[in-house]
């Protein structure tokens, strides 16, 4: 989605440039956001996909990317809020970022979706042999928008379309639900107001006992054999057979893969169950649909 600016927005003398994109650009932005979502949702998702998080990324042509630079961290906040109280119209999960683009003759601005991925900004990546972006602290990535969008985490060997994670409430009768693992590496824990605590698998009606950031789950095969690190940075205790891993208890703290101890892991297969104190058992299982991994496909 494209986007123009409405002729009302030009910068005087009384008033900064900042303000001016702020009180009449990024209320457009943001409309044009909600009609993003809205279109996105006017098919049904099979239940698998409803529960895959979406980022909308937000290109900024060049100028209106050097004038909001100052702000833009707030900006992108601002953005990430309002798609996330959106989503829960459909009760999906939704993020944004936002990005400079390349060429000065761009639109004002472009919305480009990306489901089915992390929305950390550590996780996403723009493909090989085009610009490559970074998420910088003090200055807006540039990126070509026709970029394509891809996952740098998974390895060679993963498949998004191969794996589940069935979670089934300790006492219940019903059948356990089923969650995609569409990427190499997820945070599995309970939905979180807080953009920052958000988890890529939300689990579906989670007691209070589960943190909203419980699990944290890479894909690590050995010898040959499917496998999967599961690290418990939750609160509550993970049970793997005889074993009890401590949680690290990060519901509330920054979370970085590169420091997660060895302490609170364990190296599971697939099939073998663990549990998440007495409320939740879940394990890992190939997918027997294996349904088509591409998220821009048709959904029958």
């Amino acid at each position: 989605m494209t986007g123009i600016l409405p002729s009302a927005f030009e910068p005087n003398a009384s008033s900064s440039a900042i303000t001016e994109f702020l009180r009449i650009v990024e209320p457009e932005i943001k409309l044009a956001l909600g009609a993003a979502i809205d279109r996105e949702n006017t098919k049904p998702l099979s239940a698998e996909w409803s529960v895959v998080p979406t980022t909308l990324h937000i290109f900024l042509r060049p100028d209106l990317a050097a004038t909001v630079e100052p702000v833009y961290r707030r900006l992108e906040a601002s953005f990430a809020e309002s798609c996330r109280r959106h989503g829960l119209l459909y009760n999906r999960g939704y993020s944004a970022q936002v990005w400079s683009a390349i060429r000065d003759d761009a639109p004002a601005f472009e919305i480009v979706a990306q489901m089915g991925r992390a929305v950390s900004p550590d996780d996403l990546s723009f493909s090989a042999g085009r610009s490559q972006a970074t998420q910088f602290e003090s200055s807006i990535p540039r990126v070509d928008s026709d970029a394509t969008l891809s996952d740098t985490s998974g390895p060679e060997d993963w498949d998004p379309s191969q794996w589940l994670l069935r979670v089934k409430m300790s006492a219940a009768k019903d059948e356990p639900q089923a969650y995609p693992l569409t990427e190499s590496r997820c945070v599995i824990g309970r939905r979180a107001q807080e953009s920052s605590l958000h988890a890529n698998i939300l689990l579906e009606a989670a007691p209070r006992t589960i943190s909203r950031r419980q699990l944290a789950i890479v894909w690590e095969p050995r010898s040959g054999n499917p496998g999967f690190k599961v690290y418990n940075v939750g609160l509550a205790p993970l049970n793997i057979g005889d074993e009890e891993l401590p949680g690290m208890n990060l519901d509330s703290q920054a979370f970085a893969w590169e420091t997660l101890p060895e302490l609170n892991s364990r190296w599971t297969q697939p099939e073998e169950r663990f549990a998440i104190g007495r409320g939740l058992t879940l394990w890992i299982e190939r997918n027997a649909l294996e349904w088509e991994a591409d998220p821009d496909a048709t959904i029958t």
